[in-house]
């Protein structure tokens, strides 16, 4: 019989002088909690994110104020209606364009961005909600003087509650120093009436008759 290896010997004198197995029941490992919350820092921001932004939409009122136009805007030289002019009655409006907040929660409503050419002021613009359900429907005109004004440091708003006309007053299509304007109208609904559109607004696009 040949010897054993001292390699088969290693492993069995090992065992032996580490001692009979603990058989004990082990205690759980904690979980590495700074590894947790990292991974749930991003999904917990974009939550919190979320929901800022939902409950700002809900109590959000879109009427901005005549504090968001830079001062060296032209806009600035005019009252937020402008020249706040009245339509001449015997002459038929044109409609320019129009919104029905069709596919909304908003139904039973239409404005409309009106112009006619004035026998003293010549062509003139304003909003008109032709078809309102409350007394509480509020409507307004937009204008700048940039096309699609996207920023909203470039518009202003010539706004009222129908309760004082459903026609905004009339500004001039270009100013007294020959500058375009454009346009566009606005209506909103009250809050019980927004359903899923937390402003409740509905607009036409941008346009400028003439």
């Amino acid at each position: 019989m040949t010897e054993p290896t001292p390699a088969r010997v290693a492993p069995a004198a090992a065992r032996a002088a580490a001692g009979p197995a603990d058989t004990r029941p082990r205690e759980p490992v904690p979980p590495d909690r700074s590894n947790v919350l990292r991974r749930l820092r991003l999904p917990l921001a974009l939550g919190l994110g979320i929901a800022l932004g939902v409950t700002a939409a809900l109590i959000r009122d879109y009427r901005p104020t005549v504090e968001h136009v830079p001062a060296e805007s032209p806009l600035m030289s005019y009252s937020i209606c402008g020249e706040e002019l009245t339509p001449d009655p015997a002459i038929d409006p044109s409609v320019e364009l129009f919104s029905t907040a069709f596919g909304t929660p908003i139904r039973d409503r239409r404005v409309e961005l009106r112009s006619q050419r004035h026998p003293a002021h010549g062509p003139i613009v304003w909003a008109e909600l032709v078809a309102s359900t409350s007394d509480l429907d509020r409507v307004w005109l937009d204008w700048s003087y940039h096309r699609d004004a996207e920023d909203h440091q470039l518009w202003q708003d010539c706004a009222q509650p129908i309760t004082m006309g459903r026609a905004t007053p009339a500004l001039k299509v270009f100013d007294d120093r020959g500058r375009t304007r454009w346009f566009r109208a606005c209506g909103q609904v009250p809050p019980q009436d927004r359903g899923a559109r937390p402003s409740g607004t509905f607009c036409t696009e941008w346009g400028r008759p003439f």
